[in-house]
């Protein structure tokens, strides 16, 4: 959580008007998510963080595809994630959603998108290795990458009702069953979201 302060972030200085001008190069909704985050971000950040979370931002929008829409995501997220870690933790959530968007800008959206929810049950020092678990699924096909951005998604519901070790494990069972069909493994998902919150005994059960 930062300690910075309003007054002391130049919104018009040098390295802040281009990253500003770069991003109003990409559609509309990036610039837009940009400028609804600096007021409270720019609250929880001095100024030398506020210009390297803006050209976090700038970073993964510039990746291959439609990355900016994992940018948009990241922008809208921000404030919320800065409000439960500290800037060098967020740069670590936030290195680990450029590495997503390498993958694929789908995932890392994903990825963004649900952080603030993931952050209720998941502790900061698992934020890489939870990023691992849906990179881990991703294979260079479309279906992969669905799959990776649907674990996700289920990431707070499965945090909610196992330990971070049982949610390896059902990673590791996921992905592979993945190798067999990706629809199985995606119903695996499903399942695991509905029995979870309803049995005790849930490493007993991942393990059949």
């Amino acid at each position: 959580m930062g300690l910075g302060q309003n007054r002391r972030i130049n919104l018009r200085s040098p390295s802040q008007r281009k990253i500003t001008s770069a991003i109003k190069e990409y559609p509309p909704a990036l610039f837009v998510a940009f400028q609804e985050a600096q007021a409270d971000v720019s609250k929880l950040l001095n100024a030398t963080q506020f210009t390297k979370w803006s050209s976090e931002g700038l970073r993964i929008a510039q990746q291959a595809g439609r990355a900016w829409e994992s940018a948009v995501e990241y922008f809208n997220v921000s404030p919320q994630i800065l409000n439960v870690l500290t800037f060098p933790q967020f740069l670590r959530w936030s290195d680990n959603g450029a590495g997503l968007c390498e993958e694929s800008p789908t995932v890392g959206s994903s990825f963004f998108k649900i952080g603030p929810e993931v952050l209720s049950y998941l502790p900061a020092r698992y934020i890489s290795g939870w990023a691992g678990l849906g990179k881990q699924l991703c294979r260079g096909t479309w279906k992969s990458t669905s799959l990776a951005a649907r674990f996700f998604e289920a990431s707070p519901e499965l945090l909610a009702n196992l330990s971070y070790r049982e949610m390896e494990s059902f990673v590791k069972l996921v992905n592979s069953l993945s190798y067999r069909s990706f629809d199985l493994a995606t119903e695996c998902l499903h399942m695991g979201q509905r029995i979870f919150p309803n049995v005790t005994h849930r490493g007993e059960l991942i393990s059949l």
